[in-house]
């Protein structure tokens, strides 16, 4: 099975328009700020560390925050372009009357765009919303890993060997995690999700797997599973033809839980 790090520079996101969406350099930040346990458990003995005035802990969450704000600004800049294309296109479209317009749920918005666009352009619409899930999925498990292997590396060995000076280091799970899982980064996917099983449908195609895979089986057996929910949720969704983006959001995120 192919590691994380190795995953992520093989993941080249096209983009849209030349622009190039935000990946979170794994490697670079895993180099940077995660030092080796021996590093840290002898940090008296070595003369780098000795001239390191902030705390590796603090140097390693600053870096990590910088790179959620980056991922996070990346996801909600392609929704507002997408959802910018579907409204500039209903509006702009004489035969739709202006009070389907007004006030318009996502999902609403995405049928009716979808009933006048051109094949091509939910063809486009297809892959550009494939790829923000995917580039969001990766972005997001790239800073859970980051975590975990901070926490693996540092922390939790620190924590088994009490006699060490570094024993108070802290778990920066309980602090860093619940951070990326309320970004929109994360608590948007299922929207993505949903829109994208809307333009699939329009398409005719069949359910498209959106999901990656990853380098561990407890963490691949879990999103599998969830991967499974959610495709449950959007075909019922789709047979249900609902009226309300809440209803979407709603039905995805509880298939998550």
């Amino acid at each position: 099975m192919v590691k994380f790090g190795r995953h992520l520079e093989f993941y080249q996101p096209r983009g849209q328009d030349e622009h190039i969406p935000y990946v979170v350099p794994y490697n670079d930040i895993k180099a940077r700020c995660i030092p080796t346990y021996r590093e840290w458990s002898s940090a008296e003995d070595s003369a780098a560390l000795s001239t390191v005035t902030v705390s590796p802990a603090d140097l390693f969450a600053s870096e990590w925050r910088k790179c959620l704000r980056a991922a996070t600004a990346e996801f909600d800049a392609a929704g507002r372009r997408f959802w910018s294309a579907v409204f500039d296109g209903i509006d702009a479209n004489e035969g739709i009357d202006p009070d389907q317009v007004r006030g318009a749920l996502p999902d609403s918005a995405l049928r009716n765009y979808l009933s006048i666009c051109p094949v091509e352009e939910a063809q486009r619409l297809y892959s550009s919303l494939k790829e923000v899930h995917a580039t969001a999925l990766i972005n997001s498990e790239a800073l859970r890993k980051l975590v975990k292997k901070y926490d693996k590396d540092v922390a939790i060995r620190a924590r088994k060997n009490p006699e060490d000076s570094c024993r108070d280091v802290p778990l920066l799970s309980s602090m860093l995690l619940p951070e990326v899982y309320a970004a929109n980064l994360t608590a948007g996917l299922p929207t993505i999700e949903a829109a994208h099983a809307l333009v699939g449908d329009r398409l005719g195609l069949d359910e498209d797997d959106l999901d990656v895979d990853y380098d561990s089986e407890e963490d691949d057996a879990g999103r599998h599973a969830e991967a499974a929910a959610r495709a449950a949720a959007r075909r019922t969704l789709l047979s249900a033809q609902p009226e309300s983006a809440a209803a979407v959001a709603a039905a995805t995120a509880a298939a998550s839980v």
